[in-house]
């Protein structure tokens, strides 16, 4: 089947229907009141809550990510969701069990490269290979794969050989 969305398959995942993964690549927080800007107030966040409690109400944190893969049918597919996520969705960070299942295969260095003009796909790229090392106990082999899969990618992507200027 010519459409058939790369699968990565269930690696014995507890998958959640509707779930989405993405690579965050900005993250800031700001006042709610754009005049204000929010300073940090030099102590722990749990003595912050008891001291200044109303200060959480005055921020709002905002964050943008690449999509990178969805839950579909039960199975870890490597696609843009069909819908995209609800407004009070949950925001986690991967387990190292599903940071391995997202980075088995070459689709998501694919992604990444293949990312809109304003995500800085350099450095995107060296946190998720980073990551998944990580995920994988460091494991030197993964390294050489991944840096081989990259090579082949990087002659296919046209953004970045599009970025070069041809003389």
């Amino acid at each position: 089947d010519p459409f058939a969305l790369p699968d990565v398959g269930s690696h014995n995942l507890p998958l959640v229907e509707g779930t989405l993964y993405a690579l965050v690549w900005h993250a800031s927080t700001a006042s709610l009141d754009p005049s204000r800007r929010p300073m940090a107030y030099g102590m722990e966040e749990s003595v912050l809550r008891q001291e200044q409690p109303q200060i959480f109400e005055l921020l709002h944190t905002e964050f943008s990510a690449l999509p990178i893969a969805t839950v579909e049918q039960g199975r870890l597919r490597i696609t843009l969701p069909s819908r995209p996520p609800r407004l009070h969705a949950f925001v986690g960070a991967a387990t190292p069990e599903e940071v391995c299942a997202l980075t088995e295969t070459s689709d998501t260095l694919h992604r990444i490269l293949t990312a809109p003009a304003e995500v800085p796909i350099d450095a995107l790229l060296v946190a998720c290979i980073r990551q998944a090392w990580q995920a994988r106990e460091q494991d030197f082999s993964y390294l050489v794969r991944t840096g081989k899969r990259l090579a082949q990618l990087d002659r296919k992507s046209t953004r970045l050989n599009s970025s070069h200027t041809v003389i």
